[in-house]
């Protein structure tokens, strides 16, 4: 196995295809939001479904498990705090 990041939107949904075994965690890097995650090349590849939504934003959750919460600075030095959301949505078999 191998832990592996991946840049995500700073708001919005996106999709993540990855031989996943874990989330980890998400991360400010450089001011980028970044999902941490465990992958294993012996398991079939995934789409991971991640939703990331500021706080107080009304948001479609259903199904989806938390990840983590981050903070990034803005251009006019206002903090701004995510939440990143996640959910398998398919996978490949051999």
């Amino acid at each position: 196995m191998k832990i592996y990041k991946y840049p995500l939107t700073v708001h919005g949904e996106q999709e993540i295809r990855l031989k996943l075994f874990e989330t980890l965690c998400v991360m400010n890097q450089n001011n980028t939001p970044v999902l941490y995650a465990m992958v294993d090349d012996d398991l079939p590849e995934q789409t991971l479904s991640v939703s990331v939504v500021f706080t107080g934003e009304e948001a479609n959750l259903l199904g989806k498990y938390y990840v983590g919460t981050l903070q990034l600075i803005g251009a006019s030095l206002a903090t701004y705090v995510l939440h990143v959301f996640a959910k398998i949505k398919s996978w490949t078999t051999r």
